[in-house]
């Protein structure tokens, strides 16, 4: 009893034996040897707004001559990550197949992780991805005309022509200017709201507490 290895763990092989008998016959025999010979597409590197959710298809090949069956996860398992329907995938040989990954960006600035495959023979193949996050921007004009512009990272409000606007929030929200004093208070129960407030030129912090008790903190620029 041997045990054999591929060279090359990612590429099909053949393993060439000659069998001898005790008279002197001889015999030359093959197998093929299964590697994990998945490929993928070229990945383009993505942007997100924060806090927006989105799926996409990763599409890999199986180059070898067996079918290839494996399962699919991300490193972090944070921002990106497999939905479970995907989490095991099989390929006929010479065929391709669409892996579905979703992005859920929590949090700003470039993201990175890795997607896992992993085959029956625990043998790894690497895949790194990366998305920017980016800010959300809201742009628009005071009463008098003035432009004005809202750079911020949050999906429960926004703030344009001295105005909180928001669709069905229940919680609390608290503003509060550069020096920590508090400029704006107020408690909602599923309420969609336009209410005008008075807000300078500057940088202000938002709390928001939602009804579970959990706190979004917030900065937020408005520029005129």
């Amino acid at each position: 009893k041997y045990k054999v290895d591929l060279i090359n763990q990612y590429q099909d092989g053949k393993l060439i034996f000659e069998i001898h008998d005790i008279v002197g016959n001889s015999k030359v025999d093959s197998i093929m040897m299964k590697g994990f010979t998945i490929t993928k597409t070229k990945i383009e590197k993505d942007s997100l707004k924060f806090q927006e959710f989105k799926c996409d298809t990763l599409t890999l090949y199986n180059t070898g001559q067996f079918f290839q069956n494996f399962r699919a996860y991300f490193s972090n398992n944070i921002v990106f990550s497999v939905p479970p329907s995907q989490d095991e995938l099989t390929i006929a040989s010479g065929n391709n197949d669409n892996l579905i990954y979703c992005k859920y960006s929590k949090q700003l600035g470039l993201i990175v992780d890795t997607l896992i495959l992993v085959d029956e023979c625990d043998r790894i193949i690497k895949i790194p991805f990366e998305v920017q996050v980016e800010p959300n921007i809201y742009e628009g004009e005071s009463g008098c005309g003035v432009k004005i512009r809202l750079i911020t990272s949050n999906k429960y409000l926004y703030i344009i022509s001295n105005e909180i606007i928001s669709s069905k929030f229940t919680g609390n929200i608290q503003v509060f200017n550069i020096i920590g004093n508090l400029v704006y208070s107020k408690s909602y129960n599923k309420e969609s709201f336009e209410e005008n407030i008075d807000l300078n030129t500057g940088i202000y912090f938002i709390i928001i507490t939602d009804q579970s008790g959990n706190q979004h903190y917030e900065k937020i620029l408005i520029t005129y």
